[in-house]
């Protein structure tokens, strides 16, 4: 009820660092949002998934209250950037990471909604703070990246580092300029990882390769403006 409201007081914060504590509250949301996934070629567990699926009931029939807490739900989750682990002196607590990411995904994997799940987890990892020397992503997510060798959880992070991008504001005859230097700085950013952290520095790189994208569609667009096109 209160939700729109707190999302104009700066959001639910107090929401926002109870998901990030508690790994059962997480879960609980994605359940909200999200149908059971299980995997189309194992029958039993889409059988046993549709059984479920009856004898809880919101699930099944959605109403009114219930689409409204979903949406809420949804709400809450992306708006969410308190990563679990995180000290208040904006340190993050390694051991405290990995124990709310492994609480996590059991806890997905019971409720049939791990491929979300870990997407969303990714997209949280996003808010790591740097390491001590800088370095982002920390060492625990490059280290994840590689013990978990999760496709969707990266996927999650890379959507959101992109979304942390946020809206340019531009003369309209700038070209890409702006992206190019951002795609420089992540391929700097991935060298160092090569070695160790291969995974992570894909990531950067296919970032880079997003920018350089972008650059190139708005060199087309600045040179229609010097031309006079602006359709």
């Amino acid at each position: 009820m209160y939700l729109p409201y707190l999302e104009y007081q700066q959001g639910p914060k107090v929401l926002h660092q109870m998901l990030a504590e508690d790994s059962v509250l997480f879960v609980d949301f994605i359940k909200l949002c999200f149908k059971p996934t299980p995997r189309s070629d194992d029958a039993e567990t889409a059988e046993a998934a549709s059984a479920t699926d009856v004898a809880d009931g919101p699930e099944s029939a959605p109403t009114p209250q219930n689409q409204r807490r979903a949406e809420n739900a949804y709400r809450v989750l992306r708006g969410w950037d308190a990563v679990p682990g995180r000290r208040e002196d904006g340190t993050l607590d390694e051991a405290a990471l990995r124990a709310w990411v492994g609480r996590a995904r059991a806890l997905l994997k019971d409720a049939k909604r791990v491929e979300i799940g870990d997407e969303q987890i990714g997209r949280i990892l996003a808010y790591a703070p740097p390491d001590a020397e800088g370095t982002s992503p920390p060492k625990v997510v490059r280290d994840l990246f590689e013990e978990l060798q999760n496709d969707n959880l990266e996927g999650g992070f890379e959507a959101e580092m992109f979304n942390q991008g946020g809206i340019t504001s531009r003369a309209p005859d700038t070209g890409g300029d702006p992206e190019r230097t951002v795609a420089k700085d992540l391929r700097a950013r991935a060298e160092p990882f090569n070695e160790q952290w291969p995974r992570a520095a894909a990531i950067l790189r296919r970032l880079a390769d997003t920018y350089d994208s972008l650059a190139t569609l708005n060199d087309q667009r600045a040179e229609r403006f010097r031309r006079g096109i602006f359709n």
